[in-house]
C-alpha cells in the first residue's frame, strides 16, 4: 500500500470471500487481546486457570445466551444457552441467572451469536489441556456438539447476510464484554 492508499481500507485488502470473513477482520484485534489476556490469566493447565475460564464464560452465555439462542432459531438449530449454562454452573458449583434478550438489530444478533458459536470451535484443543483431573463440564458438552454446528451456523450468516457494520458491534459487544469479566475475575482473585 502506498501511503495515500492506507487511507482507504478497501484499496489495500484483498476482497472479501464471505461475511464470516470479514467479521474476522473487523474483530481480530479485540479478539487477539482477549486470547492473550485468557492465555495469561485463565492457563486450562491448572484448575485455577480453568475456573475462571468457565467463570468468565459463564458470565457471557448469561448475558448473551438468549441471544445466541434467537439466531440459533432463525438458523434451524437448536437453542443451547440452557445446556451450557447447566455444564457451566456444575463446573462452578454454583447457579448462573440468564439475562433476558436484549433487544437489538438482527445484524447485531448474528454478531453476538458469531462471538459465541466461534468461541467453540477450539474446544476439543482446549478441552485436552485441561487436567484429567479437572471436571470440564462445558467443554465436554461443546465438544459432544461436533463441528457440524458451526458449518450450519455459517451457512446462515452467510444466507442471512446481516448488515455488517452492526454484525461486527454485536461482536464486539460479547468480546469486550468477556474481556471485562476476565478483569474482574482477575482483580478478585487472591493474590500470592
Amino acid at each position: 500500500c502506498t501511503k495515500w492508499a492506507a487511507s482507504t481500507a478497501a484499496t489495500c485488502r484483498p476482497a472479501v470471500k464471505s461475511l464470516r470473513h470479514e467479521l474476522r477482520h473487523r474483530t481480530r484485534e479485540v479478539l487477539g487481546a482477549l486470547d492473550a489476556a485468557m492465555e495469561e490469566h485463565a492457563d486450562l493447565r491448572t484448575e485455577e486457570g480453568y475456573a475462571r475460564f468457565v467463570q468468565v464464560m459463564g458470565a457471557a452465555w448469561a448475558e448473551f445466551g438468549a441471544v445466541a439462542d434467537q439466531a440459533a432459531r432463525a438458523a434451524e438449530l437448536a437453542p443451547r444457552s440452557e445446556v451450557l449454562l447447566a455444564a457451566l454452573q456444575e463446573d462452578l458449583g454454583h447457579v448462573l441467572t440468564p439475562a433476558r434478550a436484549a433487544e437489538l438489530t438482527a445484524g447485531e444478533i448474528a454478531g453476538v451469536a458469531y462471538a459465541l458459536e466461534g468461541s467453540s470451535l477450539g474446544a476439543a484443543v482446549l478441552r485436552k489441556r485441561v487436567p484429567a483431573s479437572v471436571q470440564a463440564n462445558y467443554l465436554d458438552a461443546i465438544v459432544a456438539a461436533g463441528p457440524r454446528r458451526w458449518r450450519s451456523f455459517q451457512s446462515w450468516l452467510e444466507s442471512s447476510a446481516p448488515d455488517v457494520e452492526q454484525a461486527s458491534a454485536g461482536a464486539h459487544q460479547v468480546f469486550t464484554y468477556v474481556r471485562e469479566q476476565l478483569r474482574l475475575c482477575t482483580e478478585a482473585a487472591p493474590t500470592e
